[in-house]
């Protein structure tokens, strides 16, 4: 069994919490980390799922902070942890992410999402992904990029797989996802390999 699956597989049961989040910490090498910001994990998994799963297999950890838990399984079959119920500010205080994700629809219409965000972006080397077919919010115009990630073999795979946990049965994956990402003019460390996720 592929790796990623196998331990995805492993979590799928498991209470994840921002409680256990911190206190296996020590215990992780530190490796970049991207905060998924969202109303729903199905959502989630529908959107940009197979670029969270080729972000996670290039080495990032990935943790979505849901509002709606409505589909926790098909987040760990992606290796995506999940934490659910708890304050944006508290929890992203906590894992330090260094990039932030959220779809512009759910920036919009959640207050929480959006000062978590924006709170976030005030922080000089933190970068954002926002995806969905809507306009982009005021301000973010000139600070953010069109880019399309072509996913992996094994990314198309494990979004399927993760779609038909979400009850789609018939799912179909397209080649590639669309979002907007922030323009870098400074390199706070290195790149990780592979650039999946396009903050140069």
């Amino acid at each position: 069994m592929n790796p990623h699956l196998e331990d995805a597989l492993s979590r799928s049961d498991q209470d994840f919490s921002l409680d256990h989040w911190i206190a296996d910490a020590d215990h992780r090498p530190a490796n970049y980390h991207l905060a998924v910001l969202a109303s729903s994990s199905t959502k989630v998994v529908e959107q940009v799922g197979g670029w969270l799963f080729d972000v996670r297999a290039a080495g990032w950890e990935v943790t979505a902070c849901v509002t709606e838990d409505d589909n926790r399984r098909a987040l760990d079959i992606l290796g995506v942890a999940v934490i659910a119920h708890r304050p944006l500010a508290e929890t992203l205080d906590a894992i330090k992410p260094y990039a932030v994700a959220t779809s512009i629809d759910d920036f919009r219409e959640d207050s929480a999402i959006r000062a978590s965000t924006q709170r976030l972006l005030k922080r000089r080397h933190t970068h954002a992904a926002l995806w969905g077919p809507a306009e982009l919010p005021g301000g973010f115009a000139d600070r953010l990029h069109r880019t399309t990630h072509r996913l992996s073999l094994a990314g198309r795979a494990f979004k399927r797989c993760a779609l038909v946990a979400t009850g789609d049965m018939d799912a179909t994956v397209d080649a590639t996802e669309g979002f907007w990402t922030t323009k870098s003019t400074t390199r706070a460390r290195p790149d990780p390999q592979p650039l999946v996720l396009d903050i140069r």
